[in-house]
């Protein structure tokens, strides 16, 4: 489902942002697929589990409200 919205979008991979609030899912598949990973910690995934997961995600916010666009951005031009 991401790729097939991302590329109904016409993004490439690496201009693509997933905003999920489930390690599991929404990180771990925007990982796979390349894309810049935000984790909220606004719903399932809690701060205290991060430690359990092999892999992290490239920004942790509380809420969508706390998202800092330039430096999401500063993630997508390295």
């Amino acid at each position: 489902m991401m790729r097939s919205a991302r590329k109904y979008l016409g993004l490439e991979a690496k201009e693509t942002i997933i905003i999920g609030d489930t390690m599991d899912t929404d990180i771990l598949g925007g990982i796979q697929l390349g894309y810049t990973t935000i984790l909220t910690l606004s719903g399932v995934s809690k701060k205290e589990n991060l430690n359990d997961y092999a892999f992290k995600p490239d920004m942790i916010v509380n809420s969508v409200a706390d998202i800092d666009l330039e430096k999401v951005l500063s993630f997508q031009s390295a």
